[in-house]
C-alpha cells in the first residue's frame, strides 16, 4: 500500500502558485516526490493542479491502489486508469471565519473597499472570505481571534 500527499499553494488570491506531492510506500520510504511552480492561478486551482499532477504520477508509476492524503480536494471517481477531482473540503476555521467577518464592522468596510479595488493588497476570493495577502482575516469576534 502507497500513500500520496498533495498540496498547492499561492502566494495572493489570484497569483503565482506552486503543487507538490510525495509518494511513500507502507514504510515511510519515499518513492517520489516533486514540487513545481505552475504559473498564475488562484489558491483553490492550485489544489486541483496538485491533485491531478500527483495522481497523473500515481498513475504513470504504475500504481492501482492508494490512499490520498490532501486537504482541500476530494477524489470523485478514481476506476479504469483514470480519476476525477473536484475542489471541495473547506474548513471550519474558514467557515467560521466567513461567518464572522459580517459581525466585524472593520472588516465589513474594507470589504466595501476591497470590491472597489481600491487596495490590492487586500482581496475576497470565490468563496467570499476576505484575505491579506493570502491569510484569513480573523474577525474580533466571538473569541475566534
Amino acid at each position: 500500500m502507497v500513500k500520496l500527499n498533495i498540496d498547492g499553494s499561492a502566494l495572493d488570491n489570484p497569483g503565482k502558485i506552486g503543487v507538490g506531492a510525495i509518494l511513500r510506500n507502507y514504510q515511510g520510504d519515499i518513492n517520489f516526490a516533486y514540487a513545481s511552480p505552475m504559473g498564475e492561478w488562484t489558491y483553490n486551482l492550485a489544489e486541483v493542479q496538485a491533485a491531478y499532477f500527483g495522481l497523473s504520477w500515481f498513475l504513470h508509476l504504475g500504481y492501482k491502489r492508494g490512499s490520498l492524503g490532501r486537504d482541500s480536494v476530494h477524489l470523485v471517481n478514481f476506476e479504469d486508469g483514470g480519476f476525477v477531482v473536484q475542489n471541495g473540503s473547506r474548513s471550519s476555521l474558514v467557515s467560521d471565519v466567513k461567518e464572522k467577518q459580517d459581525k466585524d464592522l472593520t472588516l465589513v468596510e474594507l470589504k466595501k473597499v476591497v470590491a472597489k479595488k481600491v487596495i490590492e493588497a487586500f482581496f475576497q476570493g470565490g468563496d467570499g472570505v476576505l484575505r491579506y495577502q493570502g491569510c484569513l482575516c480573523i474577525p474580533n469576534i466571538d473569541g475566534l481571534r
